[in-house]
């Protein structure tokens, strides 16, 4: 397959396409942020998302997560608890099917900077369906929790894992 021409062009047609994505994106910035916690720290974490027009990317602070490895060694379980104010949560969080408490909906109206708990998790789906058609069919399993009043706010899943760790040992 490496002297097909066809396979060829789809795979340089592939790897156009993704340094387009980056070079839209805020990777070098994220990706920066992350160099200074694994010199300082001798670990980083930096989540790749889809936002609404490309990929974006978030260096997440040390402090915010709680991660484990497998057997292999390989980090596939995380939990990060972080806060957002009540206008970021209503524009990450309402597209879904209306989930986010009341209570955050009416900060954001007439609070908007009062800001909220919520824990995001991320870990291997032991229970994949993969005939469902939706995040019960990825590998990987997520749930955010509006810690304050104790509601999941999204379900979704990943095909891979989002949270880029690197460890220097």
């Amino acid at each position: 397959m490496a002297e097909d021409v066809e396979v060829k062009a789809y795979l340089e047609d592939v790897r156009d396409s993704l340094f387009r994505a980056r070079n839209g994106s805020n990777f070098n910035q994220a990706v920066h942020e992350c160099y200074q916690d694994a010199v300082a720290f001798g670990t980083m974490c930096l989540y790749a998302g889809r936002g609404d027009r490309s990929i974006f990317y978030k260096s997440i602070p040390l402090h915010q997560v709680f991660i484990l490895d497998n057997q292999y060694g390989e980090i596939d379980y995380i939990h990060r608890a972080y806060r957002i104010t009540a206008k970021q949560a209503v524009e990450a969080f309402s597209r879904e099917d209306d989930d986010l408490p009341s209570e955050i909906k009416d900060a954001a109206k007439y609070n908007p900077g009062r800001e909220f708990s919520f824990i995001h998790c991320v870990k291997p789906n032991t229970e994949r369906d993969r005939d469902a058609g939706d995040y019960r069919s990825m590998p990987f399993s997520s749930y955010t929790v509006a810690l304050d009043n104790s509601k999941i706010v999204r379900r979704s899943g990943y095909e891979t894992f989002p949270y880029a760790i690197g460890r220097y040992k």
